[in-house]
């Protein structure tokens, strides 16, 4: 298993054997952002709801809090 996994034009260390990778509070805020630009524009053309699926319950906290 490799010990890097780029994200966001970053390395992000992987954790453990999930392979979720620990993300910089600035890299969760940009992916959060950009999750809801894209649910915002999807909303412009198709009413519905969205989902956001996470490796865990801690990175789904740190999407929650940002």
């Amino acid at each position: 298993m490799n010990d890097w996994s780029e994200t966001g034009g970053q390395k992000a260390k992987i954790n453990g054997p999930t392979g979720s990778p620990r993300l910089s509070e600035y890299q969760i805020k940009q992916i959060a952002k950009d999750i809801i630009e894209h649910f915002e524009q999807r909303q412009a053309l198709f009413e519905g709801k969205g989902m956001i699926v996470t490796m865990s319950r801690r990175i789904a906290f740190f999407f929650r809090q940002s």
